[in-house]
């Protein structure tokens, strides 16, 4: 009896011991192996440079151009809005055309205008080009005439802005060598001026390329 007893005890601690070798196997994939390396993340395409806003102009020009001779009674004014929009007025007396009775004050020939212009595209470092976008006159230019205070009326065109294809805009520091004479005659023509000491125009014309004609920002610094 006391053999098998012993017997029994040995048989279990046989099979104690071996109890690991009938465990099942654990197999892993890989995906939470702590000592994977780390998977880069990708990286995030390059962003392009936002493209600069495009330059508007017309906010570093706005005021009053004036295209006259300095001689005589006429002119056309032009007032330039920081939107490209523009009013103006066209004027021509005639004091010696006149009636005693209908128009002893003379003849007056007028056109008051409004409108816009195009963006400008820059052609240069100073110089820029636009056309007109619209134009509007307050009367039609058909020679119509009126009478008032003694005055005969009679209605034109936008002298100055007539058939008008390219509007060159030259800034104040435009090189004044080299420009055409028609440029530098706008500026003579009602002013006391000179080119600056850096040799540049000193102000911004708005030349009428198809007509020779131009106007120029008043009041002009330093001009009598």
């Amino acid at each position: 009896m006391k053999f098998r007893v012993l017997a029994l005890v040995l048989c279990l601690c046989l099979l104690c011991g071996c109890g690991d070798q009938f465990r099942p196997a654990v197999i892993t994939t890989g995906g939470g192996d702590e000592d994977a390396p780390p998977q880069e993340e990708p990286e995030a395409p390059e962003s392009k440079d936002a493209e600069p806003e495009p330059v508007n102009l017309f906010e570093t020009i706005p005021g009053t151009y004036l295209f006259c001779s300095g001689a005589g009674g006429w002119g056309t004014e032009l007032t330039l809005e920081a939107d490209g929009s523009f009013t103006g007025v066209f004027h021509d007396s005639d004091m010696g055309v006149a009636d005693p009775e209908k128009y002893p004050q003379g003849t007056r020939y007028l056109c008051a205008f409004s409108g816009k212009f195009t963006q400008p595209a820059q052609v240069d470092e100073t110089t820029w080009s636009m056309e007109i976008e619209t134009l509007e006159l307050e009367h039609p230019d058909d020679g119509t005439e009126e009478y008032a205070d003694g005055v005969r009326y009679i209605y034109s065109g936008p002298y100055g802005l007539e058939d008008a294809e390219e509007i060159r805009i030259y800034l104040p520091d435009t090189p004044a060598e080299g420009l055409l004479e028609d440029v530098l005659w706008a500026v003579r023509g009602p002013y006391d001026w000179k080119p600056t000491e850096e040799g540049t125009l000193g102000l911004t014309v708005l030349y009428n390329v198809s007509q020779a004609h131009g106007f120029v920002q008043y009041p002009l610094e330093g001009a009598d």
